[in-house]
């Protein structure tokens, strides 16, 4: 289940980014945080390193949901209807990094537990 949530989240980070062509500034928002976390987990190669970081982890999830929160509030009422202009680098490379780190034995418990509230917070906002 909350690998699902985690698919979930950058899905909807992904297309949340792709739809805010207008104000750009969630876009250049949604990059930062992504780029801080994509640092974060690259400097991650044991438990320890990543249990470390959890506190961050946790702080970026919830800053990510709440970028998303204010682009559902942005359009609310708006029509959506622009053609993606943008590509996602850095989304992508910080899949990579999750699975990455996945592979670690005991990471991923880890690292839902860190975003557990984020994704709950993320799925009661779209309902």
């Amino acid at each position: 289940m909350i690998e699902s949530m985690f698919k979930y989240f950058f899905v909807l980070v992904f297309l949340f980014m792709m739809s805010c062509s207008s104000p750009e500034s969630f876009l250049r928002d949604s990059e930062h945080i992504q780029k801080q976390l994509l640092t974060l987990f690259q400097e991650v190669e044991t438990i320890e390193d990543l249990t470390e970081r959890g506190p961050v982890i946790r702080q970026l999830s919830m800053e990510l949901v709440k970028l998303i929160e204010k682009v559902n509030e942005y359009y609310k009422g708006k029509k959506r209807v622009e053609e993606n202009r943008f590509t996602l680098p850095v989304s992508e490379a910080l899949q990579w990094e999750m699975k990455r780190i996945y592979e670690i034995e005991g990471a991923r418990e880890i690292v839902e537990k860190y975003q557990r509230e984020a994704l709950i917070r993320l799925d009661d906002s779209v309902r």
